[in-house]
């Protein structure tokens, strides 16, 4: 009455290895900086383009003239210094 079990058409313990394997050799992935991403962008060659401060508030008055105002709306290039920082923050763009 007892019957005979064919185990081969079970799972390998061989093929969970693999796939545990698989799972810790995988490189961890890289989170991107929630608020780099939104003020910097890279160009093609590298560098690392950002916006001028000084841009969001107390615009007619205060000491900034119309020439200095129409001088931040271009924008800039982030300094040699700080480029290696804001590409590992930006690690995708």
């Amino acid at each position: 009455d007892i019957e005979q079990r064919d185990w081969s058409s079970d799972v390998c313990s061989s093929d969970l290895t693999t796939n545990y394997e698989k799972e810790i050799t995988a490189m961890p992935k890289v989170k991107t900086h929630s608020g780099a991403k939104k003020r910097f962008n890279l160009t093609k060659n590298g560098k690392v383009k950002r916006a001028h401060a000084n841009k969001s508030h107390l615009l007619n008055g205060h000491g900034k003239t119309r020439k200095l105002k129409r001088g931040l709306r271009k924008g800039a290039y982030a300094d040699v210094t700080n480029q290696a920082t804001v590409k590992r923050m930006i690690p995708y763009k």
